[in-house]
C-alpha cells in the first residue's frame, strides 16, 4: 500500500529545512566573529573580548623557504598598560600529539619582556622537516587596570 503524503507533512518537510538552512547560517556568522584571516593565517582580537590592561594582540605564523617566522604584538593603554611577557613556542604534530621543537631556549620557549605600553618580537627558525606545525603563544599584560591579562593563542602556518 502506498502512504499518502499530506500537506500538513510537507509543510513541516519544509520548515524544517528553511530552519536547518537558517541556523547553519547563523552558525557560520557566528564562527566568522573569530576574525580568523585565512589569507593572512593569523587571529586577530578585534575588540570583542575585553581586558584589564590590553586594547590588542596579534598573532601571525608561517614558514617560507624552511624558516618558520612568528610575529607577535600587543598594544595596552597609555598609562594604563605597564608591561608583558609574551612566552612562545614552535610545536610539531607528530602521529596524534604536538612536541616542542627546539629553538635553543630554556623549555624550548622564546620569553619576551616588555616595559612599556606595546611591544612587538619576532622569531625565526629554521625547519628541515616537512610536517605539521603551529605556534603556541601565551601574553601577560600587566597593569593598572585590574589583574594580569593572561591570553592565550594558536596559529597555524
Amino acid at each position: 500500500m502506498r502512504k499518502m503524503i499530506t500537506k500538513g507533512t510537507k509543510l513541516f518537510v519544509l520548515l524544517l529545512t528553511v530552519l536547518l538552512v537558517f541556523s547553519s547560517k547563523l552558525i557560520i556568522y557566528a564562527e566568522s566573529e573569530t576574525f580568523y584571516n585565512y589569507e593572512e593565517n593569523h587571529i586577530q582580537n578585534q575588540g570583542l573580548d575585553y581586558y584589564n590592561n590590553t586594547s590588542r594582540f596579534y598573532s601571525e605564523f608561517r614558514i617560507v623557504n624552511g624558516v618558520a617566522i612568528l610575529d607577535v604584538e600587543y598594544s595596552g593603554y597609555l598609562g594604563v598598560t605597564t608591561g608583558a611577557v609574551i612566552e612562545s613556542k614552535i610545536q610539531k604534530k607528530i602521529l596524534f600529539w604536538w612536541f616542542d621543537v627546539n629553538n635553543g631556549q630554556t623549555n624550548n620557549t622564546w620569553v619576551d619582556t616588555f616595559s612599556t605600553w606595546y611591544g612587538r618580537a619576532q622569531h625565526t627558525l629554521g625547519i628541515s622537516e616537512s610536517g605539521s606545525y603551529r605556534a603556541v603563544i601565551k601574553y601577560t599584560i600587566s597593569g593598572s587596570g585590574g589583574s594580569d591579562d593572561i591570553i592565550e593563542d594558536i596559529v597555524y602556518p
